[in-house]
């Protein structure tokens, strides 16, 4: 018993060695969102079109493809074969037909097949007599497909037009054989499934792409460029569920990349102008970057506090009040107000240091502001220093 089990562990052992040799085993996924996995991101993220995508988008190319399904209609009176008013009527009843949704597009057997349907046609355009005179299937006794298909075209796609004034006769009887063939229309089928699961790759891709660009004009140009050829596959496949979702997310992060662009130029203008300002106020240079607590970018560092200060158009001074436990203060003077923000390095969650406003103080008082606060206040400043 000893030996089997040491035989059997040793099996396994030089079965998993050997799989390890070998590589990689890959496993293909059966859920609803995952298909062939054979190309990745640049950050190493894998594209993969979802299955759902391609079902549909394969459907909608299928659709549109031309009825392979070939339709020839012959009179059957000898007299009217050479008859140009109706062998020209006829071919206006061929290709009403060949469109005919009933119409199966190809053979499914692999097999070619025809169909051969008798019919008359009245002056007026009405149909009668329509008789299956060859099935598709000799051989098969129940209703075959094919036949009801053609049959089911030739109905449908009455009423005609009336006859033309050329036309004297009361009816015409003709002959419909219609035509299934079935490598064509094969080939050119798996040739839209092709292109529906290579279009869902470029879908994913695009998808994945977006929620990865920045703040900056390269990736701006990426996304114009994703909308260009979102538009093409719009153009190709009408509206689709999936390119109108990628549409919609498109515009949302261009038209937030372009209003974060917008600010970062602004700011960028704001900082070159306070530099000199900062310079001709003698502004601590060390003191310049200091960020500070404030969701208002004009506010996030002492120098731009300083600058948005001095562009409110009142008077504003700051004051080094206490350089070895941190604390500085912005005094501000306007036709309306007269206060100092005073202000503290403190430590963040994080171990890092930013200035916060602790408490303001007006000729007559002072009030501590809370660190919940203190946010909030500087947030604000821009308001408060303006010399209306």
């Amino acid at each position: 018993m000893n030996l089997n089990i040491q035989a059997f562990v040793l099996f396994l052992t030089l079965t998993v060695g050997a799989a390890l040799l070998q590589g990689p085993i890959a496993v293909e996924a059966n859920d609803s969102t995952t298909t062939h996995v054979n190309e990745t991101s640049e950050r190493g993220d894998t594209i993969a079109p979802n299955n759902s995508c391609v079902q549909s988008i394969t459907t909608d190319l299928v659709q549109k493809l031309k009825p392979i399904s070939s339709v020839a209609i012959a009179p059957d009176e000898p007299s009217d074969v050479d008859n140009s008013a109706v062998l020209r009527y006829l071919n206006d009843m061929t290709t009403k037909i060949a469109a005919s949704p009933a119409l199966t597009r190809r053979s499914y057997d692999g097999k070619d097949k025809q169909v051969v349907i008798s019919f008359r046609v009245h002056a007026r355009g009405e149909l009668s007599d329509v008789r299956l005179e060859r099935t598709s299937s000799p051989t098969n006794k129940i209703p075959d497909p094919y036949d009801l298909s053609a049959k089911g075209a030739v109905e449908q796609a009455a009423p005609f037009s009336a006859f033309p004034s050329d036309i004297s006769t009361r009816w015409l009887d003709a002959t419909a054989t219609i035509s299934y063939p079935s490598r064509e229309s094969l080939v050119e089928e798996q040739h839209a499934k092709v292109r529906a699961y290579n279009i869902c790759k470029d879908l994913a891709h695009i998808g994945l792409s977006i929620h990865t660009m920045k703040d900056n004009a390269a990736d701006l140009e990426k996304l114009e460029a994703f909308a260009d050829q979102l538009q093409k596959y719009k153009q190709e496949l009408g509206e689709e569920f999936e390119v109108s979702r990628l549409q919609g997310n498109l515009t949302d992060k261009t038209t937030e990349i372009k209003k974060q662009i917008a600010r970062i130029s602004k700011l960028n203008k704001f900082d070159t102008d306070c530099e000199n300002k900062l310079h001709k106020e003698h502004f601590p240079s060390h003191l310049r970057d200091e960020p500070v607590n404030s969701s208002h970018p004009d506010t996030s560092t002492l120098g731009r506090a300083f600058c948005t200060a001095i562009n409110g158009g009142g008077t504003v001074e700051f004051l080094v009040m206490n350089e070895r436990s941190p604390t500085v203060g912005i005094a501000v003077k306007t036709r309306k107000r007269r206060f100092v923000v005073i202000l503290q390095k403190k430590m963040t969650g994080d171990l890092t240091e930013e200035w916060r406003a602790v408490e303001v103080q007006t000729p007559s008082d002072r009030k501590a502001i809370p660190f919940l606060l203190g946010n909030s206040f500087m947030a604000s400043f821009p308001e408060m220093v303006q010399d209306e």
